[in-house]
């Protein structure tokens, strides 16, 4: 996933074309773009252009669809790779040849064209259009069955959804808290243990689906765009990605500090599988899902080991569903297999896996803070890699492209509104706010830290508080 509905980019300055010569002729651009051998009739010409590509690929493709650009970071190249990237050149995308059989490139399948059957453009030898500038605009390539249509878009900045110097709870002090206060770690602990596991799974659904809108048309600013799912698989849905891993990362850092700050080890064997039993009612709802067990598979928790043998002889049965049906679900979701997991649900999907989908996207994969948990999701619990990482890339692509089609959208709006309205659970405000990401920025990083520290200095920070836990709770 790199640019499949790129934004066009200003043309660099070139200098003049030189005057024209006897014998120089203009080109206008047909049907199709032109061949190797049409080009090749002209000496000038030829000399001209000493690469295989058309003068239409030039202008137009390279900037839509190359994953190469001028203004990589620099800490990109820094960080350790990620299993190879499958799509250097964006998504299942063959560039056109200028042959017979090939009119133009291929983006998912479907076959696409460039060309304006209403006006033809005429072009010098240079490369440059003879008629006269056109003036700039944003737009955006939206592609269907037979054709593109060019759609002019105003510039879109879309605000974060989360904003913690707004949000205010019962659970922290409003006039401001430091990180990690004892008093709200301690109220949250209790509300856990004392409320049942399936109220627990459906305002954590609920928050999921409202950040996604699963059932609610949101405008974004953008034609035909109403829902997350589809905003996630396009250039400007950059944010709602941010917010996405934001959301992942806060909510496994909260599940995490609830186990390892309880005041005891039974409390924390409590906790534990007050969380197992928490998964097991997020069937419908695989974001969440995924980052449950994500949280409970963390290497630093796994290496308590008094715990996990205290989990072992009080809550057996929880112990088991672990380790046998939660982590096998996770494995077949992350190795691409939905249909094993989708017919054998006895429920219905509301929020699709796309997470591993996330980890294709170029302005997600270059931060090294993502790219763990990325490692995480192709690295099952003993750090053995998945095989054969080009499908399984594909895979998450395709189910991606088929969780934003129209029909997929209405099917997990409908799945959504059944859902709610088939469960029999109160709304409580309390339990909204506990798995809210504002709450969580708050709690983890203390007023001052979720506001003034990038999720990216955040994070890093956090890690090394996860270590310091879970050393003092094997002690």
């Amino acid at each position: 996933y790199d640019h499949p509905r790129a934004l066009s980019r200003p043309r660099p300055k070139v200098p003049p074309p030189p005057p024209p010569q006897p014998g120089s002729i203009n080109l206008t651009l047909r049907k199709k773009p032109l061949s190797k051998a049409e080009v090749a009739e002209n000496s000038e010409l030829s000399s001209t252009t000493d690469d295989n590509t058309s003068l239409l690929e030039h202008q137009e493709l390279t900037p839509l669809l190359s994953s190469s650009t001028n203004e990589e970071n620099e800490e990109h190249e820094a960080n350790s790779p990620l299993p190879e990237d499958p799509f250097p050149l964006g998504l299942n995308t063959d560039v056109n040849d200028g042959s017979e059989d090939n009119k133009g490139i291929s983006i998912g399948g479907d076959p696409l064209s460039f060309e304006d059957p209403q006006e033809e453009t005429s072009l010098s030898a240079s490369n440059e259009p003879v008629t006269a500038p056109v003036e700039e605009k944003e737009c955006a390539l939206r592609a269907s069955s037979s054709s593109i249509e060019e759609i002019p878009m105003t510039p879109i900045s879309l605000s974060s959804a989360f904003n913690p110097s707004e949000f205010r709870t019962l659970y922290l002090p409003k006039e401001g808290n430091k990180p990690l206060d004892p008093t709200a770690i301690n109220a949250v602990q209790r509300t856990l243990l004392d409320t049942e596991s399936d109220v627990l799974a459906y305002h954590l659904t609920k928050l999921d689906m409202d950040l996604l809108s699963i059932t609610l048309n949101r405008e974004y600013g953008l034609p035909g765009i109403k829902s997350g799912l589809h905003l996630l698989t396009l250039v400007e849905g950059k944010q709602l990605r941010e917010d996405l891993m934001e959301r992942c990362l806060s909510l496994k850092y909260f599940i995490l500090t609830t186990i390892l700050t309880a005041t005891s080890k039974e409390q924390s064997v409590a906790l534990m599988a007050k969380w197992i039993s928490i998964a097991s009612e997020l069937s419908n709802n695989l974001v969440g899902f995924f980052n449950v067990v994500n949280a409970l598979s963390n290497v630093k928790l796994r290496g308590i080991t008094s715990i996990w043998r205290k989990l072992n002889e009080n809550y057996p049965e929880d112990s088991s569903c672990l380790e046998h049906e939660l982590k096998s679900k996770l494995k077949i979701l992350n190795e691409g297999k939905f249909e094993e997991i989708e017919s054998s649900e006895s429920s219905f999907i509301v929020i699709p896996h796309i997470i591993p989908f996330l980890s294709g996207c170029k302005d997600l994969r270059g931060l090294k803070t993502f790219r763990n948990l990325f490692n995480e999701i192709f690295k099952f619990s003993k750090g053995v890699p998945i095989p054969e990482p080009f499908p399984l890339f594909n895979s998450h692509i395709a189910y991606a492209q088929e969780c934003s089609s129209e029909k997929s959208l209405d099917r997990f709006r409908e799945n959504g509104l059944k859902y709610i309205n088939d469960i029999e659970i109160q709304d409580e405000i309390l339990l909204y706010d506990l798995f809210h990401t504002n709450f969580h920025l708050k709690l983890l990083w203390g007023s001052n830290g979720a506001v003034n520290q990038s999720c990216v200095e955040r994070i890093s920070k956090f890690e090394k508080v996860i270590s310091v836990l879970a050393n003092l709770c094997s002690k």
